[in-house]
């Protein structure tokens, strides 16, 4: 005895063509993909550098179009690793050769990138300035704290070229970040310390004792773009508004140079 048609068919016969649409609108299987709805705020992952600039940044943004922006800090290295399997709309790191490794990875949309600014490393200390009598006599002959002193990137790199340059060696006390130092200087285990211009300008309590030559460390700039999954039109206008007369202005007021 031969199947009947619906036997043929299996469940689908059974279930008939109108109920088949309707269960594959309802899991999601429909033929016209449906856009995914924009997130409702912004992800920037950055330098811990840069977490104040981006902090102001996201206030004004938000001001403006009612988006919220979440700033999250990390080191460059370990922002490109997470990059891909987080969800973020604007990565932010220093230098190209961390962005090359974001766009080698997918996490990027490579035609985003552009660089929004560079920063200079300074000797701070706690209260007011001094003469700025020079990068070795500023130092002096006690301990010096260093943000990433032992890490070979960003401050960490930067200030070894620039001791290296100098014929400097002093005692140096390896910090993660500017608070860490900011705790050294504060506790009197340490004078001075060498930190970016931005981590000074988002701490009140500290001031610049004295620049470090410019010439003497790898210049240091930072680069956004826009995160591969990134959804909808506000991480586009945030990274419009990083380069934007208003953008540049407020990552000047935060210790940071124009993007060269």
């Amino acid at each position: 005895m031969r199947p009947s048609r619906a036997g043929r068919l299996g469940w689908a016969g059974r279930l008939g063509w109108a109920g088949l649409g309707a269960l594959l609108t309802l899991s999601g299987g429909s033929a016209r993909a449906e856009t995914p709805p924009d997130w409702p705020d912004v992800v920037v992952f950055c330098e811990p550098t840069l977490r104040h600039a981006m902090t102001e940044l996201g206030a004004a943004f938000r001001a403006s179009t009612g988006t919220p922006v979440r700033v999250f800090a990390a080191p460059g290295a370990m922002l490109v690793r997470q990059a891909r399997h987080t969800r973020n709309d604007i990565l932010v790191v220093e230098g190209s050769a961390a962005m090359d490794a974001a766009a080698s990875i997918d996490a990027i949309r490579p035609d985003t990138r552009t660089a929004i600014g560079g920063n200079r490393l300074v000797v701070a200390q706690i209260g007011g300035a001094l003469d700025k009598a020079g990068f070795a006599a500023a130092l002096g002959t006690g301990r010096v704290a260093a943000v990433d002193a032992g890490v070979a990137e960003l401050s960490g790199a930067a200030t070894r070229q620039a001791l290296d340059a100098a014929g400097l060696s002093p005692k140096l006390s390896g910090t993660v970040g500017t608070a860490d130092a900011v705790f050294l200087l504060e506790s009197g285990d340490v004078a001075r310390a060498i930190v970016f211009a931005t981590d000074v300008a988002a701490n009140p309590s500290l001031s610049i004792a004295a620049e470090v030559p410019g010439g003497s460390y790898r210049r240091v700039t930072y680069l956004a773009a826009i995160s591969h999954d990134a959804r909808g039109a506000m991480p586009g206008k945030f990274l419009a508004l990083l380069t934007s007369a208003e953008g540049q202005k407020r990552l000047r007021d935060a210790g940071l140079e124009p993007a060269p």
